[in-house]
Formats: C-alpha cells, sequence, structure tokens
C-alpha cells in the first residue's frame, strides 16, 4: 500500500530541511502534502525545481488519513489540536513537538540507531486496525543516545550530567531570522530588535532554552530529554542532570557530556567502541568537532574523549550534531521508510 506523506508545518524550520531531504531522496510531489496554519500566508511552497500548492488541515479528507504519514513538525499546541483526529481516522502520526512525550499515555518513542527495528512490529501489529502515534526524540536525545547507546550496551551506565550549547533553530526561523537580524544590525550600528530573543542573541549565550518551570527549575526542553533517555534506553535507574544554553550560531548543537559507567574501562577500548559505531566519527586528533564540522551532515561527531580522574569510572567527551538534517529530517525520513516497509 503506497501511503502519502503529510507535512503539517511545511514552512517552518524542521518542514523546509525535511522537504530538502524528502527531495534528494527520490520522494515524488504526488506522494506529499504539505499542510500550514493558513493558505493566505503562503500558498506554494518550492520542492525541488518545482512547487506545490499547500493545504490547511481542515481542508484535509478524513477517508484519506488512514492512507497517510502525517509528520507534525509544528508547536505542541498544534500536535495537541490535531493528534486525536488523526488517531481517530486510523492515520501514522510521527510527533516532532514536546506534545506526546508529556500529554500521550501510550507512548512510541523511536531513535534510528537504538531501536527502528521494532517500529515493523508495531506497524505490522496495529495498520489498519487503529491510528498509530510516534514521538520523535528531541535532537539533544538523538545525539546523545547516538553516543551513549555503545556505551551501555558495553560497560551500562549509570548517570550523566550534560551541559548544551544549542543553535537558535531550537526556537524554529523566527529565532534563526533574530540571529540574523541582530548580527548585521551590530554590525551597521543599528538597533537590536527581536520577535523571539528580546534581549540579543548575537554574540551573546542565554541559559535557557524555554521558560523555567517553578517546580523543577528546569526547561521543558531539559525535561524532554531527562524522559526520553530512559524510555529509549529502557532502563528508568539511569539519571541525568542537564543544563541548556542557547548559543549564537543556526542550527547545530554541541554537548559537554560527563558519564559514569558501572564498569571499569581503558579509555583506548571506549575510542575504539566509539569509532567503530554506526553513524559516529570520532575527532581524535589535533583536529576537534566544532559547528560548522556538523553543518548538514547525517553524522554525529565525538571529540575530546578522555576520563575523569576525579568520579569513578568517568568519561568526559564532547558531541556535535546537526540538529534540523541529522536530529529532526533525516531520522524523520529513516522513520518514514521504516513504516512503508512495513506496510507493504
Amino acid at each position: 500500500m503506497a501511503l502519502r506523506i503529510a507535512v503539517v508545518g511545511a514552512n517552518g524550520a524542521v518542514g523546509e530541511e525535511l522537504l530538502e531531504v524528502l527531495y534528494e531522496s527520490g520522494i515524488k510531489e504526488e506522494e506529499l502534502e504539505l499542510i500550514v496554519k493558513s493558505k493566505s500566508e503562503v500558498d506554494y511552497l518550492d520542492y525541488g525545481e518545482d512547487s506545490i500548492e499547500t493545504i490547511e488541515f481542515e481542508n484535509y479528507s478524513k477517508e484519506r488519513i488512514r492512507e497517510t504519514i502525517f509528520v507534525l513538525a509544528c508547536k505542541k499546541e498544534v500536535s495537541k489540536k490535531y493528534i486525536p483526529v488523526i488517531l481517530e481516522n486510523k492515520g501514522i502520526v510521527i510527533d516532532c513537538s514536546s506534545y506526546s512525550i508529556f500529554h500521550e499515555n501510550i507512548l512510541n518513542i523511536f531513535q534510528p540507531e537504538i531501536n527502528l527495528d521494532s517500529l515493523k512490529t508495531l506497524i505490522e501489529n496495529n495498520f489498519k486496525n487503529k491510528g498509530i502515534l510516534i514521538s520523535l526524540p528531541t535532537s539533544l536525545t538523538s545525539s546523545l543516545l547516538s553516543v551513549l547507546y555503545p556505551l551501555y550496551n558495553s560497560y551500562g551506565l549509570s548517570r550523566a550530567v550534560i551541559s548544551t550549547y544549542q543553535g537558535v533553530c531550537c526556537y524554529g526561523k523566527k529565532g534563526m531570522d533574530d540571529l540574523w537580524k541582530q548580527t548585521r544590525a551590530l554590525y551597521n550600528q543599528q538597533e537590536i530588535e527581536g520577535e523571539i530573543f528580546k534581549e540579543q542573541i548575537a554574540f551573546n549565550c542565554e541559559p535557557k532554552v524555554g521558560e523555567i518551570e517553578k517546580e523543577s527549575f528546569l526547561t521543558e526542553e531539559e525535561l524532554r530529554v531527562k524522559k526520553e533517555v530512559p524510555l529509549l534506553l529502557n532502563d528508568e535507574t539511569f539519571k541525568i542532570s542537564i543544563t541548556s544554553v542557547v548559543v549564537p550560531v543556526f542550527s547545530t548543537n554541541s554537548l559537554s557530556v560527563n558519564v559514569s559507567l558501572k564498569k571499569s574501562f581503558k579509555i583506548e577500548e571506549i575510542k575504539k567502541l566509539l569509532l567503530n559505531s554506526p553513524g559516529l566519527i570520532l575527532m581524535d586528533g589535533e583536529v576537534l568537532p566544532s559547528s560548522l564540522t556538523a553543518r548538514r551532515s547525517s553524522a554525529i561527531y565525538v571529540g575530546r574523549v578522555r576520563e575523569d580522574d576525579s568520579y569513578l569510572n568517568s568519561i568526559n567527551m564532547w558531541i556535535v550534531s546537526d540538529a534540523l538534517y541529522k536530529g529532526a529530517a533525516i531520522n524523520i525520513y529513516q522513520i518514514i521508510q521504516k513504516i512503508k516497509e512495513s506496510v507493504i
């Protein structure tokens, strides 16, 4: 059965990156539906050398929902509105927002490097019988677990202390526009303005991603990582301490990670394990991974891997990835392909 792909929020940062990946992967125009909030805002969107007319979700035929994979590349408020309708009509949802991870009782979370094979079973057991909701982990979780998963399987993990340095794409296209406009304004000695960043983000850092919750003193982004990682590892004993920071780069995430293993190790064995792990590139020489290194790369880059002599069986490392390209678009495409394979 040929499933269509409907991208909700196709004109957003994740949506636009996903369309590029779909085009480069050979997905044809007739396989796509591009859903936007309002056609009055955007009537057509570029797809390769051509363009595709957009539609509003309210005009999407309910009879076609069960034949469609919906990618919700949108805010959590939009996901909250559309998910019940899609599931009621037996469609398939890939939710990129934080809504499903915090608000759905039956949660299916998938990351290609970890548990994509189990997605096939989920689809085969439920397709045509009921709607299927899939939660996409945040790009932070994706890059972090791509590195931690081989360590977890070989040594076991007990805890991780993480500091993130995230590109402004975590606030979507408007955040990226703010950085560009503020940088240009500073060079031209003009007044600084911002739609997302009221305080200057150009040449500055902001020690939070989103609002800080009163009870936990954590942001939603930090809480999301703390929930997603144990779920994907299927290990609630694994503890995480995390602080997220926005830095003035566009689309890459960098993570400083201190992780404690349950077994003793030799650091050269750790480096060899990472070197031979799929999707990882270990940069262990004089040249280290930076934000530019990972731009539009499907790999996760690891560097500065070294033993931490202040805590038993612990390692420090530096991880870099492209949040939009690898953390979102590539992961979404791989999930879509697995779904399509499972319904043939």
